[in-house]
């Protein structure tokens, strides 16, 4: 299953996405892990996180600033100060 996260964090790399968003909150951790494992710093957000900022929610709220990698030029992206 590892390998898979590792090919999906590569395909995301080869598309220039800026960020992972998935609903699976294992998914999350395990994308997380293998981007870090690659030494990456690929953003990867849980659904429900997108949504708690949809929402009105401050990232610090929720904990945002507990990922490996940086979700602050995410939030700029869609408005969000954090």
């Amino acid at each position: 299953m590892k390998n898979r996260a590792f090919l999906k964090v590569k395909h995301a790399l080869d598309k220039n996405i800026d960020a992972l968003i998935t609903f699976c909150p294992g998914c999350m951790i395990m994308l997380e892990s293998a981007s870090s494992f690659m030494g990456i710093k690929l953003p990867t957000l849980n659904y429900f996180e997108l949504l708690a900022i949809a929402l009105g929610e401050s990232p610090e709220s929720i904990g945002l600033e507990n990922h490996y990698a940086s979700v602050k030029s995410i939030l700029s992206k869609i408005g969000v100060r954090s």
